[in-house]
């Protein structure tokens, strides 16, 4: 009988995005499916859940490709849900009622730069762990130089995080919105 010995968890440390403010660009919108809806430990249905996930301008030591971050959202324009403070904060304004009601195309997003800023948070499920967060993001200022995706592709590590196959139906009937101009600094999202 061969003898095995358990240990502790993997310690290897991954290294992290720096923390502070880069240059990024949205190089995925990711349809995570449907969740259970879970608020101070009571499940109150489900809710269509995304990731929108973005290269920055640094380098991962570890595998000598930039560093990719995401943020997980709700599906959501209402006025309190993240998604719409995050996409506002990106754009520069908040969104008015009506611009919400019109909903935002989150896959047009893929390509738009922004400024990120990632600050490192100490899990809770593991104190001796921390990871990049984003916490912000703001529009580029003018005359910037924009970075295009570099080498993504999507990780495999996602199929793990999509939810159930029952989100609501969504409309794409926005093949009419405008397209985004390089000069624009109010983006149209």
């Amino acid at each position: 009988m061969d003898q095995i010995i358990a240990r502790g968890g993997d310690t290897k440390e991954w290294a992290k995005a720096p923390e502070g403010q880069h240059q990024g660009v949205l190089v995925d919108v990711i349809d995570l499916k449907m969740h259970p809806n879970v608020y101070q430990g009571v499940t109150k249905g489900d809710v269509h859940k995304c990731a929108l996930v973005f290269q920055i301008d640094e380098t991962n030591p570890d595998t000598g490709r930039r560093f990719e971050l995401s943020r997980d959202f709700t599906v959501s324009m209402n006025e309190k849900a993240n998604l719409r403070k995050f996409l506002g904060m990106w754009r520069g304004k908040s969104y008015t009622d009506a611009e919400a009601e019109e909903g935002a195309p989150l896959h047009k997003l893929e390509g738009v730069n922004a400024l990120i800023q990632v600050e490192h948070k100490q899990s809770k499920a593991n104190p001796e762990r921390s990871y990049a967060n984003i916490v912000s993001v703001t529009a580029l200022p003018k005359g910037m130089q924009k970075i295009s995706p570099l080498d993504y592709a999507r990780s495999e590590h996602w199929a793990a995080k999509v939810g159930h196959d029952s989100a609501p139906s969504v409309s794409n009937d926005f093949d009419d919105f405008p397209p985004l101009d390089d000069e624009l600094q109010d983006l149209p999202f």
